[in-house]
């Protein structure tokens, strides 16, 4: 147990510091050169997980409990652009892609995507396969590394 702390809290902030370089890119992302793209796929990634790490078809049900399988939800949308005559097929709505809780949240997501859809892509000059349909970093992104940093550090704290 005493080890536990320290290498947890150590793995916390470094998924803190790789969600915080993924925000930093999806701000620079705004500079980025845009290129027309197709939607060719627009739908809602459902995922069944359970507290234990089980799959919900794994999980055991106990009556009136309130531990049980959540559901995740994330649009899943996917896109073809060319730059320089080469086609590109890409799948990030931003450089901070999570699944939510929130069925509604996430189809409003995938509702501003419909298939076959003209849309905008934000391509990085350095690697064209890399491209967003948004920039910038919502709420739930700033959220998530605030939330690991603090872990982290606490759990570092609580190891000392």
């Amino acid at each position: 147990m005493e080890i536990f702390l320290p290498i947890f809290g150590l793995a916390c902030i470094a998924v803190s510091v790789y969600l915080l370089l993924r925000a930093l890119k999806g701000m620079r992302a705004a500079k980025w050169p845009q290129v027309h793209a197709v939607i060719t796929r627009s739908m809602l990634k459902t995922q069944y997980a359970s507290d234990s790490g089980k799959s919900a078809a794994e999980t055991d049900y106990i009556s009136g409990s309130d531990i049980g399988p959540r559901t995740m939800y994330q649009a899943d949308i996917i896109y073809e652009y060319r730059v320089a005559g080469t086609t590109y097929k890409g799948h990030r709505v931003s450089t901070l892609d999570t699944s939510t809780n929130s069925k509604a949240m996430a189809v409003k997501v995938r509702d501003r995507y419909p298939l076959d859809a003209k849309v905008k892509v934000y391509i990085d000059p350095r690697d064209p396969e890399f491209a967003v349909l948004e920039t910038g970093v919502g709420g739930s992104g700033i959220f998530l590394v605030v939330i690991f940093a603090l872990a982290g550090a606490i759990m570092l704290l609580f190891s000392l």
